[in-house]
């Protein structure tokens, strides 16, 4: 799940990181979070831990009063991280973390911070850092490698190879050498003078 993604990260990784950027589904989902934490925090002192917690309902404003122990415990260990958060929320749409001091101007300060948050965030790297969102597929601003210059052709020219003949190398000594042929035996002529076993016995 997305939202206990973001919680990991903000915890574990970003928990006081006020340099960098943020962006908007980190700081929503965070801020969420955090709502659903004091609630349950909150229901938690009233219920289990008996402690004095009071809603202060009147027109125009609601509001907690007498503050459980668990509530304030998660209070103060939110703050750095939801400092941070809203630090790196405004890089992400180019203003500094110090535009947060606007808070203190009554209602206006409040409405044009919600206006910045919920801006896009410059596309691209800026003063504050590269685009957390560059290589998302689901932001639509996924980045494709450039495609590699193609080196140029020599001109030196090149002197070809002899083809390559087709035919198989010979695979035994007897598809190298062809065979030879062999003389017909032809038997010895006798010396003129020189009588065979044969002819003595033919004169006897």
């Amino acid at each position: 799940m997305k939202l206990l993604a973001v919680v990991r990260t903000i915890l574990f990784k970003k928990y006081v990181q006020f340099h960098g950027r943020a962006p908007r589904h980190e700081f929503w989902w965070w801020f969420l979070a955090v709502i659903i934490a004091n609630f349950v925090a909150v229901f938690i002192d009233m219920s289990i831990l008996n402690s004095n917690v009071q809603m202060v309902a009147e027109p125009g404003r609601v509001e907690m009063s007498d503050e459980g122990p668990l509530a304030a415990i998660l209070s103060l260990a939110t703050l750095l991280p939801s400092l941070g958060v809203a630090v790196r929320r405004l890089h992400d749409v180019g203003k500094s973390g110090w535009w947060l001091l606007v808070l203190f101007v009554p209602l206006l300060g409040a409405l044009y911070l919600i206006f910045l948050y919920v801006q896009r965030g410059t596309e691209g790297s800026n003063i504050y850092g590269p685009d957390p969102l560059e290589g998302d597929p689901l932001s639509g601003r996924a980045t494709v490698p450039p495609a590699p210059e193609q080196e140029e052709e020599e001109d030196s020219w090149v002197s070809p190879e002899p083809p390559i003949p087709d035919t198989p190398p010979p695979s035994s000594r007897a598809d190298r050498d062809p065979p030879r042929e062999r003389p017909s035996y032809r038997p010895p002529q006798a010396k003129k003078g020189f009588q065979t076993t044969q002819e003595r016995f033919r004169k006897k």
